[in-house]
């Protein structure tokens, strides 16, 4: 699927607009790469929440938000898929970007003075039959 590809591409490039003083109030939930998508959660790993992460932000302005008082612009980064040892024998990785969550992984880098952070989205899947067919979580 490709739809994971646009949503980081859009993200980075939204995302650096936003932290140069644009205005992108129109950008969630109305673009056409959150056309299936009914949330869009941020989190980070947090041994103490009984799920194993905190949620930081509920959608990508708010994330936005988050970001901007320490970091100074994102990046995209594009690295091999996760696969384990036996998975897949003989299928490349280009051969599996037409299936959801495949192909290699979409990274997205905030980039601060002294650190920076890898961001990595996935998908979950929601109600299959929601009448908006905003499936995607």
């Amino acid at each position: 699927m490709q739809g994971n590809i646009a949503q980081a591409l859009a993200l980075v490039c939204v995302g650096n607009a936003y932290l140069r003083g644009r205005d992108v109030g129109g950008f969630w939930p109305d673009a056409s790469v959150f056309t299936f998508s009914k949330s869009f959660d941020f989190g980070a790993d947090d041994a103490s929440q009984p799920d194993g992460y905190r949620i930081l932000a509920t959608d990508p302005v708010a994330w936005f938000q988050t970001l901007k008082s320490e970091c100074v612009g994102l990046r995209l980064h594009a690295a091999p898929a996760l696969v384990r040892p036996g998975q897949m024998p003989g299928v490349e990785e280009r051969m599996l970007v037409g299936f959801v969550g495949g192909g290699p992984r979409w990274i997205v880098e905030t980039t601060a003075e002294k650190r920076a952070k890898l961001w990595q989205g996935f998908d979950r899947l929601g109600d299959r039959d929601d009448p908006e067919r905003k499936i995607w979580r």
